[in-house]
């Protein structure tokens, strides 16, 4: 599983790479974010772009940040909402 999972990486990478070298622009979709919303809201975010969120109420930002930004493999850290839970005794 490692030298295949690395070999994967590798070629993720390289076509990244290739991409943005043959002038080719990566862009990130429009995030899903099930129980949040983001903004600024466009069609399509440019790398670099970042985008803040929040979560509606009974979630909370899963990895504790509301900044996520678009890179050459996608939205890091991916936005993502976790439900609070409520424990009665």
């Amino acid at each position: 599983m490692g030298f295949s999972f690395m070999l994967l990486l590798s070629n993720i990478l390289l076509t990244a790479w290739l991409s943005t070298a043959k002038g080719e622009e990566k862009t990130c979709s429009p995030p899903y974010i099930p129980n949040g919303v983001y903004a600024p809201h466009r069609i399509i975010h440019r790398t670099d772009d970042e985008i803040r969120y929040e979560c509606k109420y009974g979630f909370y930002p899963t990895n504790g940040s509301t900044v996520s930004k678009c890179t050459l493999t996608g939205w890091i850290p991916v936005p993502r909402c976790t439900c609070k839970l409520h424990l009665r005794l």
